[in-house]
């Protein structure tokens, strides 16, 4: 709905930007933080792809909701593919961070 949104606010109110803004908010990478909602998770899914998304902490706020362990644990318990859920959890941030993986 956002992606949506963007193209065409955005676009109306600056017409000349250099890509769309659902081009340039694809190459973000998000966390998957969302309070063990399912929902917002399959949502971020669909829009970004597994490639950008993250583990995240959301720290300090987490902590006062659910613990690491349940953050991560509903990723698991989720319909994503198990190899999405790999890259999410294990891969993705090596790669943003340059780090070998």
């Amino acid at each position: 709905m956002l992606l949506r949104r963007l193209i065409v606010e955005a676009l109306e109110q600056h017409p000349n930007l250099p890509e769309r803004p659902s081009i340039t908010a694809r190459r973000f990478y998000y966390d998957i933080v969302g309070h063990g909602s399912q929902a917002a998770l399959l949502c971020a899914w669909k829009a970004f792809g597994a490639d950008h998304l993250v583990a995240g902490s959301d720290y300090p706020v987490l902590l006062a909701y659910e613990s690491y362990r349940q953050n991560f644990f509903y990723l698991r318990d989720s319909i994503l593919p198990p190899e999405d859920v790999e890259k999410i959890l294990h891969h993705n941030a090596q790669i943003v961070l340059g780090l070998p993986h």
